[in-house]
């Protein structure tokens, strides 16, 4: 139990378990009586000598020293260190093995260890590498025999035999031999390793040392890790690329099931120069790889600083900026923050997460020379992230690079990792990042675009795509770039900084093909050309392992809307580039490779073709063959496990190196560009008024007299349809239906909405459309009362055909009838712009019609529903008479809802129109007014005093609760606008309440407690006599409003236990009998020292002369209301008087005296003794032995003081 309670408790561990540490205790006693007895010790002494050596301190000696390494060894072993990712086992293996040479010598490989290093929990390691140990083992000749059967390796500390090694370089695939020009942190170059036989260490491990980069090396490699599998599966490599300030190097840890030896390591590894050190051009810069003490050089540079050319086409650039910690690490920001808790918890993310950050340059390319920058437009973009990596969709941000901060003059790129020199203040310098992601730069309505565009590849996000170039064109037929969550903002003319996370499967490796890939388009010029750009870049290492037998996969993709099926190829469509169409893989057996297939499929995608997956998972095609059978000829999961997806293929490990093949199906896409036919139809069309005064017989409308108001208009009309174009082939496939502007109706086309009347109103008179005639022919149709169409049937591409039209006008009256509220300034009309509770749409204000035709009367409904609102209907002032609240803005006398001439009153069922071509001059109105609600309210308050012992906190009296207190007022409520008029709270007051004294208590009133409602309160004055009286005449209206209704002010007296006097010393017992020394080796028998004296009995203290007062025996018993007595005035308390306190003090005087005159004895018995050591004849100082007298007796109380500490 106590090892459990212990087991996280580093301090205690070390203790229980690390070697023994000694030290000074700061002990009651203090340092100084050790000082003390010292300096008596060593003053004026003679040296004695023993005759003999104590053979306890001589072993102990013994062993510190054995314990001791030389100071050589100790800086061997400090520079000998782990490589970052090697287990703690591991590291033990190492120590066991370097015992192990030094106890059976170098000519025996050590065997491995199986154990497993204890835990946290089970053993204590000293920080400290001088109190390290080594573990040995004992291990038998068959050991020895097991541990070398299984492949080379190399003893400890000693140099392995060369192995063929050979180093290359290639740049853009191409071999390197002469000096390289490379841009810091642009250019790359891959070094190749190849080391047959390789031969390992005694930890199975390969290690590749860099000496020429590093952190503040002038190269640079990327820290990463990857897994190499041999030829047949069954080993692998585990390859880390550790990169330190000045030492980087390549640990390759060998692992076989079945006790395989490496027959070959081949790796690529990328270097580039460090841009964080090359700061300006530095010529013949080799770097060199030195493997088993043999150094070569993979190639020589001329190094110049980075600078990044931006061309002008560019939209989307990103980089990996490396992998973060979900948690914070030694200070490191947590990634957590930036993710939202539904995406930890939806994608299952913890500290144990591999979390990748990514950045991307957005938009940098119209930035160039920083002056007339080119919008973007038409932007067609798509990034999307491969590597079994999953997007963290809430990580997206984006901000808005500040003008100059994107691109030079010269068309370089500013890296955010880039230092900015703010030509303001030369002083000013940090980085681009910083200046880039603060809030003012942060963009959310982009980062909102992104995340509504986020792709998916089986369930999970892995990307976005975004393309703009079907929303609404400008006057120029572009699509200016835009996010539609921030219209006001332009976007198109600046470039931004985007950042996101990815989290990798749990058995991925920064590396492991992670990768991101994109491709983007933009119109930059008055045409729209579409200018394509297309890259990925690569985080990591690669390599290979095992024989050199060479297998083959071959990837057909083929074409469904051929004749049953074609393999695409240039010879079938001359657009096809075939160096693009990666149909062919070769490598070792069990071996993978980089998978092409989808880089394959979206190049034929950007040609016109479809990917059909269905078929290419071995389903149902989308256009049926007969020279192909998806069934059996697909590209689906197989025995090697490769898919079409899949970032990598897998090489099968059957001599048939031609039997892997697979199958990628697509079919013909529609051309987003259709074809088009166009045909012109010309309309002769003459108006006419349908009713009111100036009506004119719709009969016979040719008779209508042409004048002002009667204009006859002919115009023409385009019809167009448009056909769909295969996209591979360009040829038209089918054609729609012929179209006019108006999808064919006349009554849709651009007639005159509105006339102005005869007598000059204007556009009082709108079009009818049900009324619309035409000439009866084989072109023009009638639809029943809709109106007329085209008879498209008729219609050829260019063809020209005409008709006649006759188009009516009617006359539309209004009445308008105004809700007035006459409780707001001089009266306002009524609607959801003063009163939010207000839905228009029950306003019924507006009545349309025919001129002298009738309508329902929706006035009455229109005041029950307000009167539902609060409202209350004035109906004396609606029919003329004197207002219920007068008003300036509205005179009810002229304007009101009594009988009209029309008939009209606001009781009315029908409502009249006029006739008059003035169709807004009738006007009504009503009026209301606020309705009012009388009410009261109340609130109660309720006093509690708890009355508690201060040490345990348990009750020891009863408490006490005043009745409860209530204030009220009256209030008044708008019931329209919901404001509320109160008066005044009544006031009451609490009483003072005396407290209770409770015998063998007293109360502490500094720490008497009030609180109102939980929180700390003031209102009352408390001592220890009484908890004061309550006035709540200090609290504000609006304090006494904010209080709840049921309060309650709570006090908390506590009590104090008083002291009780102590007992009278106990008569000190004689003490034991002094333990013999040991007797030394070779040593006469020395004197034996005298009985020490009995002490003795101390002196009763004095009774003090005034009385002192025996408290009562404590009890443990819980405090139990019923066995006190509820007085609260009469109970007495007692308080211990300073006499008391003085008697405590004379028992510890007592005591100690009492062990001092023991120790005085004990000195004096032992000085009556010789004090010559045997056979040395030499005179012992007396000073001396007082000195150690003082610390004996120092040793005794420090002990007595830790022994009283570890009970406590």
């Amino acid at each position: 139990m106590n090892n459990m309670k212990h087991k996280n408790d580093v301090d205690f561990n070390a203790r229980l378990y690390g070697k023994q540490k000694f030290g000074f205790r700061k002990l009651s006693v203090g340092l100084a009586a050790v000082a003390l007895g010292t300096t008596f010790l060593m003053t004026n002494g003679e040296l004695v000598h023993a005759d003999a050596t104590d053979s306890t301190q001589a072993s102990q000696t013994e062993e510190v020293k054995s314990n001791e390494a030389p100071q050589s060894t100790k800086k061997e072993n400090s520079d000998t260190q782990k490589p970052e990712g090697v287990a703690q086992s591991d590291q033990h293996q190492v120590e066991a093995n370097s015992e192990y040479h030094k106890s059976v010598g170098s000519g025996v490989t050590p065997p491995i260890s199986s154990e497993k290093p204890k835990n946290d929990q089970d053993e204590h390691t000293d920080s400290d590498p001088k109190n390290q140990t080594v573990e040995t083992q004992t291990i038998s000749t068959n050991d020895l025999d097991n541990a070398s059967s299984s492949a080379v390796y190399l003893e400890e500390n000693k140099t392995p035999e060369h192995s063929p090694i050979t180093i290359t370089a290639s740049r853009d695939n191409q071999t390197i031999n002469k000096t390289q020009d490379m841009m810091a942190g642009q250019d790359t170059v891959d070094v190749h390793i190849n080391i047959d036989s390789p031969q390992l260490d005694a930890h199975h491990q390969l290690i590749i040392k860099l000496p020429d980069a590093g952190n503040a090396k002038n190269f640079n490699v990327s820290k990463s890790s990857t897994k190499i599998t041999s030829n047949n599966g069954q080993s692998y490599w585990n390859v880390d690329v550790d990169v330190d300030d000045n030492n980087s190097q390549i640990s390759a840890t060998w692992n076989s099931n079945n006790n395989e030896t490496p027959q070959n390591f081949k790796l690529d590894l990328p270097v580039q120069g460090n841009s964080a050190t090359v700061k300006s051009s530095i010529d013949n810069q080799s770097f060199n790889v030195e493997i088993n003490d043999q150094t070569k050089t993979a190639f020589t540079a001329n190094l110049t600083p980075y600078k990044e050319k931006v061309t002008e086409d560019e939209i989307l650039k990103g980089f990996p900026m490396g992998e973060k910690t979900f948690d914070s690490v030694n200070g490191s920001w947590p990634e957590k923050n930036n993710m939202s808790p539904e995406d930890i918890k939806k994608y299952n993310l913890n500290k144990d997460s591999k979390i990748l950050q990514w950045g991307i340059y957005f938009n940098y390319g119209n930035q160039l020379g920083n002056t007339n920058l080119k919008p973007l437009v038409d932007a067609v973009f798509r990034a999307y992230f491969d590597g079994d990596q999953t997007l963290i969709p809430s990580s997206i941000k984006v901000f808005e690079v500040p003008d100059g901060m994107a691109v030079d003059n010269n068309g370089y790129r500013d890296g955010v990792d880039n230092f900015y020199v703010d030509p303001k203040d030369q002083t000013q310098n940090q980085k681009y990042y910083n200046k880039i992601t603060v809030s003012n730069n942060e963009r959310p309505a982009f980062e909102q675009y992104l995340k509504d565009h986020v792709t998916t590849t089986n369930g999970k996000p892995n990307g976005f795509s975004v393309d703009q170039t079907k929303d609404s064109k400008d006057a120029n037929g572009h699509v200016p770039f835009h996010i539609p969550g921030d219209p006001t903002h332009d976007y198109s003319t600046h470039a931004y900084f985007i950042q996101l996370d990815t989290v990798m499967k749990d058995d991925k490796r920064p590396g492991d093909g992670t990768r991101i890939n994109y491709e983007a388009s933009q119109g930059l010029d008055s045409s729209g050309k579409q200018i394509s750009t297309g890259n990925n870049w690569l985080n990591g290492i690669s390599g290979s392992s095992g024989s050199h037998l060479h297998e083959n996969i071959t990837v057909h993709y083929i074409d469904e809307d051929t004749d049953n099926g074609t393999e695409i190829s240039n010879s079938i469509n001359s657009k096809i580039d075939n160096t693009k169409l990666h149909t062919k893989y070769s490598g070792d057996s069990s071996s993978t490779t980089a998978n092409l297939t989808q880089s394959t499929i979206d190049y034929l995608k950007r040609l016109g073709y479809e990917f059909d997956e269905a078929a290419t998972l071995g389903g149902t095609p989308h256009i049926s063959m007969t020279g192909f059978k998806p069934a059996s000829q697909n590209f689906k999961h197989d025995d090697n496990g490769n898919v079409y997806s899949a970032d990598q293929l897998r090489f099968d490990n059957d001599e048939n190196p031609d039997n892997q093949n697979y199958f990628v199906y697509l079919y013909h896409a529609i051309s987003e560009k259709a074809a088009t036919q166009t045909a012109t139809v010309t309309e002769n069309v003459k108006y006419y008024y349908e009713n009111g005064k100036y009506a004119t017989s719709a009969a016979q409308p040719s008779n209508v007299p042409e004048a002002d108001y009667n204009v006859p208009e002919t115009r023409s009309v385009s019809y167009s349809r448009t056909g769909d174009v295969d996209a591979v082939t360009g040829k038209v496939i089918s054609w729609s239906d012929w179209k006019a502007d108006n999808n064919g109706s006349f009554t849709n086309e651009n007639f005159a909405e509105k006339l102005n009347g005869k007598d000059g109103g204007k556009d009082i008179y709108s079009i009818d459309r049900t009324g619309i005639k035409a000439d009866d022919s084989d072109v023009i149709k009638r639809t029943g009362d809709t109106g007329l169409f085209v008879n498209t049937a008729k219609l050829t591409d260019k063809a020209s055909l005409t008709y006649n039209i006759t188009v009516p006008y009617k006359l539309s009256e209004n009445i308008t009838v105004h809700y007035i509220d006459e409780d707001t300034d001089n009266g306002t009309e009524i609607s959801n712009s003063i009163n939010s509770k207000i839905d228009n749409t029950k306003l019924h204000t507006k009545y349309s019609g025919d001129s002298s035709s009738t309508t329902a009367n929706l006035t009455q409904s229109t005041i029950d529903y307000l009167k539902r609102l609060g409202y209350e209907f004035d109906e004396a002032a609606t029919l003329g008479g004197t207002p219920h609240i007068s008003m300036t803005g509205f005179k009810p006398a002229s304007q009101n809802f009594k009988h009209d001439d029309n008939g009209n009153v606001y009781s009315a069922d029908q409502l009249r129109f006029d006739n008059d071509e003035n169709p807004d001059n009738q006007n009504y109105f009503v009026y209301l007014y606020h309705s009012i609600k009388h009410d009261s309210e109340e609130k109660t308050i309720t006093e509690n005093i708890k009355y508690v012992d201060e040490a345990t906190g348990q009750e020891i009296h009863y408490p006490y609760s005043s009745e409860t207190l209530t204030f009220t007022r009256d209030t008044q409520t708008d019931e329209v606008t919901g404001t509320k008029q109160a008066s005044n709270w009544s006031l009451a007051e609490f009483k003072p309440v005396e407290n209770p004294r409770i015998p063998g208590y007293t109360i502490d009133p500094d720490k008497i407690t009030q609180k109102l409602n939980g929180n700390n309160s003031a209102l009352a004055k408390t001592d220890a006599k009484e908890i004061g009286r309550i006035s709540f005449a200090g609290l504000s209206q609006e304090q006494l409003t904010a209080l709840p209704k049921g309060s309650n002010i709570d006090f908390v007296v506590p009590y104090v236990k008083n002291v009780t006097p102590p007992a009278p010393t106990p008569e000190p017992s004689n003490p034991t009998e002094p333990t013999t020394p040991s007797q030394p080796t070779q040593a006469s028998q020395p004197t034996s020292p005298a009985k020490p004296k009995t002490p003795k009995t101390p002196k009763t203290p004095k009774t003090p002369h005034h009385k002192t007062h025996t408290p009562k025996k404590r009890t443990t018993s819980t405090f139990d209301p019923r066995s006190q007595h509820e007085n609260h005035k009469k109970t007495t308390n007692t308080v211990p008087s300073k006499r008391q306190n003085i008697t405590v003090s004379t028992k510890s005087q007592n005591i100690s005296t009492s062990k001092s005159q023991t120790m005085k004895n004990n000195v004096k018995n032992t000085n009556s003794h010789a004090s010559t050591l045997p056979e040395t004849g030499e005179k012992q100082n007396k000073v001396s032995t007082f000195g150690l007298g003082i610390l004996a007796l120092s040793a005794l109380l420090g002990l007595a003081e830790y022994r009283k500490r570890r009970d406590h």
